[in-house]
């Protein structure tokens, strides 16, 4: 087999995410300026440091484009052998107890033809692609050996104390290719961690990548304009591939201290990125200079070789203190956050953002929460969006600072640190009610009904022969039509007398009877759920529509006989013979039974009125016709004189 199909991917792993200083060669002269980097980086607080590449280089092409792989760059005063080179400078950064890391590209080598001709390096074209030559790593046998070059090539430098790779290329390399490198590089030590360069490829590129071995790839927090969503959804697809590293600045890109502000803001801007990247990201990467706000980009094809005193002597500010105990902080965090989506939180009328993040998928099942916010303005105060993110996170409340309190206002450029957690349920102190009573509970309700003198405690007043309209809300659970029916007698009857109440107005339903003796009556109001006007309503629904009735016909028909077995006499015959009709009819003919009148007038005398529900009697009191316009009169004979002066008599009134 001569082609990539016989590499098998490695499974995935995941490994503690490393907090790594980037270190440009060209800015290093000899070993004694490696060994103070080391240090430095020790004392920073980080436990990596990962170079760009060490090897040989055509004149006038970039780090990234070698000559001659197997030999180092003389340049970098380092000696000429691989082996020999990495294994003191692995052993060097051991002493300070730090991994050694190596960027490789295998894609890409200096293009023999032109390579000692200065005039080749064009300034349109990037540095990494100035006197470059591609390689085409489709497969082939020419790929295959290219392959096991890399693959021999990458165990020595395993063997010799590189501790792992970042590596570039994602894009271009197929994800077989970078399979095959890292399960030959485990073979040789399974510790060897190996990091892809994901910032600015495709997401599909991305997706391809999981399952090839990769421990974590990088996030792109650097170029996001703290506003944009499609950082949350970078973060949820790079989770696939394993853990993040987010950096505040890229190596060899535009500094965050380049320009004309003043050191103040500039200083600002990069705490702010400092923060954000220990905070978004489940490791931390910072390239050298950083931390000293070095304005000049590092250069991928010149460097001075001044080591750590150039850019001390060229700082603007230094936040090496907040460096290092932004990576104490991340030695001693737990990754409950990092590997879980989160959702960005924004306030009206304030530049502040926030992030929400959760220990959990769901927010509703976390534990814990915590809300990154951060001001966008550098310059001035804003309002943190409180409202916004109690609103999603009010089950996690009160959110208490982590760090030192701050003020009611974010400062410029402040990045502030909430976090809650899961609040506890309210236990109520009385048991909860029994659930068998529940489930009895009636499903209807009467309520409002008129008329009525304070609940049925006093008498309606109303005269002999007036008709009486009587109204009440009535609802159930759901929205199935309901049947109510309003109940009447006077008070020496035994019987109700009954008559069916319709619907008017909402939920508002009325009906009418009228006394026919005088004395007192009373009334009340009975509702339930009718079967089959449920049924028909729908029916009626479906067949306007046009729709499939079969299932419908059936279930009528079920309907009508179950009523029947219930029903007696005269009743329980008319069913039984409707049911007939409905089992022997076609399909049309069965549609006009189960919509015709008459069977809902005989399924209404057959319905059994399922979970009925009666209201409290409202009295009545039915009076003579002169009880509405006849009263007596008393007055006093004496004060109707008509003099002040003198009493009153018969003779008077």
């Amino acid at each position: 087999m001569n082609s990539l199909s016989r590499i098998d991917a490695p499974a995935s792993r995941l490994t503690h995410p490393s907090r790594i200083y980037y270190v440009h060669p060209l800015q290093l002269n000899g070993m004694e300026a490696w060994r103070e980097t080391f240090r430095h980086a020790s004392g920073l607080g980080f436990d990596t440091v990962l170079t760009a590449p060490l090897f040989e280089r055509a004149p006038h092409s970039s780090v990234f484009v070698p000559r001659n792989v197997d030999r180092i760059d003389p340049a970098l005063g380092l000696g000429e052998d691989v082996t020999e080179t990495l294994r003191g400078l692995a052993t060097a950064a051991g002493e300070s107890g730090l991994r050694l890391m190596l960027d490789l590209v295998i894609d890409r080598v200096a293009r023999q033809d032109r390579e000692s001709d200065p005039a080749v390096a064009d300034p349109r074209v990037p540095p990494d692609e100035n006197c470059a030559q591609t390689i085409d790593l489709s497969p082939s046998d020419q790929t295959y050996r290219h392959l096991e070059e890399w693959r021999q090539r990458i165990s020595a430098l395993v063997k010799a104390g590189v501790a792992g790779f970042r590596c570039l290329g994602v894009e271009r390399v197929p994800e077989e290719a970078w399979a095959s490198l890292i399960r030959s590089a485990r073979a040789a030590s399974k510790e060897t961690s190996f990091l892809a360069w994901t910032p600015g490829s495709d997401f599909d590129r991305r997706r391809a990548l999981k399952g090839t071995g990769f421990d974590g790839c990088f996030s792109s927090l650097a170029w996001w304009d703290l506003a944009d969503g499609w950082l949350a959804e970078e973060h949820l697809l790079q989770r696939e591939i394993g853990y993040q590293i987010a950096f505040p600045e890229a190596p060899f890109a535009k500094r965050l201290a380049h320009g004309t502000e003043s050191c103040e803001v500039l200083e600002r801007r990069a705490l702010r990125a400092l923060k954000l990247a220990a905070h978004l990201g489940g490791g931390l990467m910072i390239p050298m200079g950083f931390e000293y706000g070095a304005s000049m980009p590092l250069d991928q094809m010149n460097g001075d070789g001044l080591g750590l005193a150039a850019f001390r002597d060229q700082s603007a500010f230094d936040i090496s203190g907040e460096i290092r105990s932004t990576n104490e902080k991340l030695q001693q965090e737990q990754e409950e956050f990092h590997r879980r989506p989160w959702t960005l939180v924004a306030g009206s009328h304030t530049s502040a953002v926030a992030i929400l993040q959760s220990d959990r998928e769901d927010l509703r099942t976390s534990g814990k929460v915590r809300a990154v916010i951060i001001n966008r303005d550098l310059r001035q105060t804003a309002a943190p969006p409180l409202n916004a993110i109690q609103q999603i996170a009010s089950s996690f409340l009160p959110l208490a600072e982590i760090e030192t309190a701050g003020g009611p206002r974010l400062k410029p450029g402040e990045v502030r640190i909430l976090e809650g957690t899961a609040s506890d349920l309210i236990r109520a102190p009385s048991p909860l009610p029994d659930l068998a009573l529940a489930a009895a509970a009636p499903r209807l309700a009467i309520e409002k009904i008129a008329p009525a003198v304070d609940e049925g405690r006093f008498p309606v007043k109303r005269v002999v022969g007036e008709t009486i309209r009587v109204e009440a809300d009535i609802f159930g659970d759901g929205h199935d039509p309901l049947t109510a029916a309003l109940l009447w007698r006077a008070v020496d009857e035994q019987d109700w007398h009954e008559v069916r109440m319709q619907l008017f107005e909402n939920d508002r339903w009325q009906a009418e009877f009228t006394p026919r003796r005088i004395g007192r009556h009373e009334y009340a109001i009975e509702a339930w759920r009718n079967p089959f006007a449920i049924f028909r309503y729908e029916f009626t629904k479906k067949h306007d529509a046009r729709l499939d009735l079969k299932l419908e016909i059936q279930e009528g028909t079920d309907l009508v006989a179950a009523a029947a077995e219930d029903a007696a006499g005269d009743l329980k015959e008319q069913l039984r013979r409707l049911v007939e009709e409905l089992r022997d009819a076609t399909e049309v003919r069965r549609i006009e039974l189960l919509l015709a009148h008459q069977t809902s007038e005989i399924m209404a005398k057959a319905d059994r009125r399922p979970f009925r529900l009666r209201s409290q009697v409202v009295p009545v009191e039915a009076e003579r016709i002169g009880a509405s316009f006849a009263s007596w009169y008393e007055l006093f004979p004496r004060s109707q004189s008509g003099d002040p002066n003198r009493h009153g008599t018969f003779d008077d009134v």
